[in-house]
């Protein structure tokens, strides 16, 4: 059985709250962690969230997210009729919000630290930094129900429309994030959530091709 200050946090009898522990301690880094954040994305190891630079401290951060990321309206429309546009309405955003998922959002898209914190000491076996491929998807040799990997520790009863967009979602992450090693940074993961990520990620992009092309032009001269 574990505990903390006298408080169960995990009993034998129920062995997945023993192979899914909480992070514990996380006052010390970050005060009220289990109080949503409304505008930005924090984990212990940054506190403070993305830069002023890349964050917008009047959208939420799931609004965040959307600016860059998600193109997926139709919840978010005004209206029962569908936007022939495809246009997200950044205001209804939350309507988006899936079941299956981690619950690092909150119903109103805020973002719950203790929530992101827990992504971690469930899931990042061997404590990388990150999570695998393993981490995320696969079963585990040698090891029982409790500890699952993350998606399939999420899944919700009676709920197909979660299971495919919790898939697609980290699957697509795991794609376009993971390093030579095959992890997908903790802080690439917090990025993710409040968009930054991406504007990191197409800086890159842009400055690779820009030097691509200053070379092939280079060779010409």
């Amino acid at each position: 059985m574990a505990s903390v200050d006298g408080l169960a946090t995990a009993i034998d009898s129920a062995p997945v709250t023993v192979a899914r522990p909480l992070p514990l301690g996380l006052d010390a880094s970050l005060p009220q962690p289990g109080v949503a954040r409304a505008a930005k994305a924090v984990s212990k190891e940054c506190p403070q969230g993305a830069p002023d630079s890349l964050s917008r401290p009047d959208h939420t951060v799931l609004h965040q997210h959307c600016d860059f990321f998600d193109r997926f309206s139709y919840p978010s429309a005004p209206t029962w009729l569908p936007d022939p546009f495809m246009r997200i309405y950044l205001k209804n955003v939350h309507r988006c919000k899936h079941g299956s998922d981690s619950e690092v959002y909150d119903t109103e898209g805020r973002f719950v630290p203790q929530r992101f914190e827990e992504l971690f000491s469930k899931y990042d076996r061997g404590n990388k930094g990150g999570l695998s491929w393993d981490d995320l998807q696969a079963r585990a040799r040698g090891l029982t129900g409790a500890r699952r990997a993350m998606i399939l520790g999420n899944m919700n009863i009676m709920d197909p429309v979660g299971w495919i967009a919790e898939r697609l979602e980290w699957w697509t992450l795991y794609l376009l994030a993971a390093d030579d090693a095959g992890v997908i940074s903790k802080e690439a993961i917090r990025a993710n959530y409040d968009g930054s990520l991406w504007f990191k990620v197409a800086a890159e992009v842009e400055a690779k091709a820009a030097a691509r092309a200053a070379a092939n032009k280079a060779k010409w001269q």
